[in-house]
């Protein structure tokens, strides 16, 4: 399900006009659905429910919290490939993520 539509030639997201958020907020602008993430993840999980495992979401590809938390808040673990993105995470929000919810690939070194 994708929740980008056109309405009468002008683009939506979930019902909100892309041009009104341009109005109010300026660009450059990040929006996201989060009906499309979260459906998306979820055929992700439901596609390798036999195996069960920890699907992961990279943090070095999107790290704004909002997107980070929706996907945890369903089961998504995260992807963390620096010692960059591990502080990101641990200085913003270091009571919401669970260390059994975090994948560390790659020495922290940097």
């Amino acid at each position: 399900m994708h929740e980008f539509k056109y309405k009468q030639n002008k683009l939506y997201c979930e019902n909100i006009s892309l041009e009104d958020l341009v109005k109010d907020f300026g660009t450059p602008l990040y929006i996201y659905s989060y009906h499309t993430l979260i459906s998306h993840f979820l055929k992700l999980r439901q596609a390798f429910k036999k195996i069960n495992p920890l699907i992961c979401y990279s943090v070095k590809a999107n790290s704004n919290l909002a997107f980070l938390r929706a996907l945890v808040k369903k089961g998504s673990g995260l992807d963390i490939v620096s010692g960059h993105d591990q502080r990101l995470l641990w200085h913003r929000s270091r009571h919401f993520f669970q260390s059994d919810s975090l994948l560390i690939l790659h020495s922290l070194d940097s």
